[in-house]
């Protein structure tokens, strides 16, 4: 009779393990996409190197591990999730190359201005003399 109730016990834990697995991954992924998502602004791709690598062993080792215990609707999620990700790679990645296009066009004119100056200066000495 114990055997039978430690049985059914390993079952269902055997059971819950795997379930458990399964949605460790997918919360994983949750919080890695929204924790990006919420510090967007502070991100640079050096920074983004680091969950990019958390990601991509998510989605090229984990994910065929557990989609074939995972619902249509888990799946469907975690492929949102896997493309809210890429998105905001993109996002970060873009803001950054405006700002530093941005960054160089402001120090073109700086440098233009003060070429500019500096011929209107060495046009004076030359007319005052």
């Amino acid at each position: 009779m114990i055997y039978k109730y430690l049985y059914i016990f390993f079952l269902i834990l055997t059971l819950n393990s795997c379930v458990s697995k399964k949605d460790k991954f997918i919360s994983k992924l949750d919080t890695t996409v929204e924790y990006v998502s919420q510090n967007q602004q502070s991100f640079t791709s050096e920074m983004l190197e680091v969950y990019n690598s958390k990601i991509i062993e998510l989605r090229e080792n984990q994910f065929s591990i557990y989609r074939s215990k995972m619902t249509i609707e888990e799946i469907n999620k975690v492929n949102l999730l896997f493309g809210r990700y890429d998105a905001l790679v993109i996002q970060i990645e873009l803001g950054e190359f405006i700002n530093d296009l941005k960054d160089d066009f402001d120090q073109g004119v700086n440098d233009l201005k003060d070429g500019l100056d500096q011929g209107v200066n060495m046009v004076n000495e030359l007319l005052a003399e």
